[in-house]
């Protein structure tokens, strides 16, 4: 099997009006952050040249108690739901035996504006043992932000942005990854990772 049948990409990953609800809490309900990188031991500033944008993480944390804390909880039980549907439909596609799922994910909300970017990295860490990685991108109104992957012997794998499509990737050695510069407008994507 070649490298690249592990990238699947899903096209029209939600319904339309589902799709236009999610995409506007993003945009106007939420609070957003300078990211960090996973690995680190305490939230220290990155180096804007390794790793530009912001972010804003969702749980299941019945602990906070508000109107926007439940938006967020209801949003990431759909999600992750959506995430294992995907995983299971790609096991059976290509007749491999199912896996046991772990539905209690690590989903993080990114904004990348003018300038922001990822460098070359994989979301595997010794802290953060992440087996699978999602990318659903909310929108393609902005210039750049393409998902690059670079595999074995050189070949580029670069998936332009679309809106409501969904890519899924292991996140280990053999899919370095990155994002590359915004030159124009504001890119919205939901990041996820299955332990």
């Amino acid at each position: 099997m070649d490298v690249k049948a592990f990238i699947p990409l899903k096209l029209n990953f939600l319904d339309k009006e589902t799709h236009y609800k999610l995409f506007k809490w993003v945009k106007n309900d939420l609070f957003y952050e300078p990211a960090t990188i996973v690995g680190r031991q305490s939230k220290q500033k990155v180096h804007q040249e390794v790793r530009k944008v912001k972010e804003c993480g969702i749980n299941n944390n019945t602990d906070l108690v508000s109107e926007k804390s439940y938006t967020g909880i209801f949003w990431y039980n759909f999600l992750v739901n959506k995430f294992l549907f995907f995983v299971q439909e790609f096991f059976e596609k290509n007749n491999m035996p199912v896996q046991q799922y772990d539905s209690n994910m690590e989903i993080t909300i990114l904004k990348y504006e003018q300038t922001d970017h990822y460098i070359h990295h994989i979301d595997y860490h010794a802290s953060t043992p992440r087996h699978l990685s999602f990318s659903y991108i909310l929108n393609d109104d902005f210039e750049g932000g393409d998902l690059e992957f670079h595999l074995a012997r050189n070949e580029v794998l670069r998936l332009p942005a679309k809106a409501n499509s969904c890519v899924m990737f292991p996140s280990n050695f053999m899919f370095p990854h990155k994002v590359t510069e915004i030159k124009k407008g504001v890119r919205y994507v939901i990041v996820g990772w299955m332990r």
